[in-house]
């Protein structure tokens, strides 16, 4: 029974209760019908994959030749050296936002669409698999509904499963961390509310989280990067459960980064440091304009 068959025989049912006629119960019941399926549809609009991702360009440093030094024999030689080491622990994403905000049906066809001029909202990164299923990184679509700042347990397992050493200078929990070292500015993700006060479990301290590099230098305002969670997990493998984590990207628009460039995201997102591993960690990227 469609909404109008429905809201007439509802309108039949008042009718004979009252006794009454009037054509104008058939009316409100329809009314009554079609707004409470109008209710029942609505979506509030969460992160939702890219239409397109485009690869311009992936960069790493060449390696450079050999610094020469010719002494004496019979001599001792007192050097300083300084140097840059390409970390293989940690990748990273930069580039640009377009986009539209929308009306659109369940097929993506819009009956009306608005140009976005400035760009607001986040990137949000996971290893979790959209199709779901069992196993290792398949917790499937993140359930925006419950999504919070990743607490101090969840980023020491995040950094084990990686096989970050904790007390290395590039561990995940040396790189994105809480308390005086990272203020989370206020976000909605879809529509949770996240601060820096709501971190799973409520535990204090504040959000785990990191600032990028701004013209090649360190930043405490820009470019904010936050580990969260939706609180699902699963089996990460010999029947170790891990929460699923969920980096997120406050997006800028059109502002410098890492290299004096203008971006609207820049994301770091670890990588396993096991000596040797050949196997690279796939992410599944969404994103949010607002």
């Amino acid at each position: 029974m469609d909404c109008l068959q429905q809201g007439e025989e509802e309108a039949r049912k008042m009718m004979k209760a009252q006794g009454n006629k009037n054509a104008k119960l058939i009316i409100i019941a329809m009314i009554l019908c079609l707004a409470s399926a109008a209710t029942a549809s609505a979506e509030f609009p969460v992160p939702t994959g890219p239409d397109t991702m485009t690869n311009t360009s992936t960069q790493s440093p060449s390696p450079t030749g050999g610094y020469d030094l010719t002494t004496g024999g019979g001599t001792i030689t007192w050097l300083n050296i300084n140097a840059t080491t390409q970390n293989p622990h940690w990748k990273a994403y930069v580039g640009n936002v377009t986009g539209e905000f929308a009306l659109q049906d369940a097929s993506g066809n819009a009956i009306y669409d608005w140009n976005i001029a400035t760009i607001t909202g986040e990137l949000y990164a996971t290893k979790e698999a959209p199709t779901g299923g069992a196993g290792r990184f398949q917790g499937g679509i993140p359930n925006w509904t419950a999504v919070t700042c990743a607490n101090s347990t969840i980023v020491y397992d995040e950094e084990s499963q990686f096989n970050h050493t904790a007390a290395d200078e590039d561990s995940l929990r040396n790189t994105f961390k809480n308390a005086n070292n990272f203020n989370l500015t206020s976000f909605y993700a879809g529509e949770k509310l996240v601060t820096d006060s709501t971190v799973a479990g409520s535990e204090a301290g504040g959000c785990f989280g990191a600032y990028m590099n701004r013209n090649n230098t360190d930043q405490f305002t820009n470019w904010q990067e936050v580990m969260l969670t939706d609180m699902t997990y699963e089996d990460e493998g010999g029947g170790d459960f891990d929460y699923d984590v969920i980096y997120a990207a406050l997006l800028e628009n059109n502002v410098y980064g890492f290299d004096s460039r203008l971006y609207d995201f820049q994301i770091l997102l670890p990588e396993l440091a096991t000596d040797g591993a050949t196997t690279v960690t796939t992410y599944y990227f969404y994103i949010e304009l607002t």
